[in-house]
């Protein structure tokens, strides 16, 4: 039985499977919000959401994926 976390960990390499993590209301923009900024709005969505974005790299990565050029 593999542990809930690990199963949750290995999903945020996809990023498809990335696209299912929520945004709360009023989500920053990573190009214009200073790296802290953009932590403690991570911190916030690993705290209400479970964890969806283990760093602010990888939050930037995925809204990147969703807004940017395909």
């Amino acid at each position: 039985m593999v542990p809930k976390a690990s199963i949750q960990y290995e999903a945020q390499d996809d990023p498809e499977k990335q696209l299912v993590c929520p945004e709360l209301p009023g989500a920053i923009n990573p190009d214009t919000s200073t790296d802290r900024q953009l932590a403690g709005y991570v911190l916030e969505l690993r705290d209400g959401y479970g964890t969806c974005y283990r760093s602010v790299t990888s939050y930037k990565s995925f809204r990147k994926g969703v807004g940017g050029p395909h």
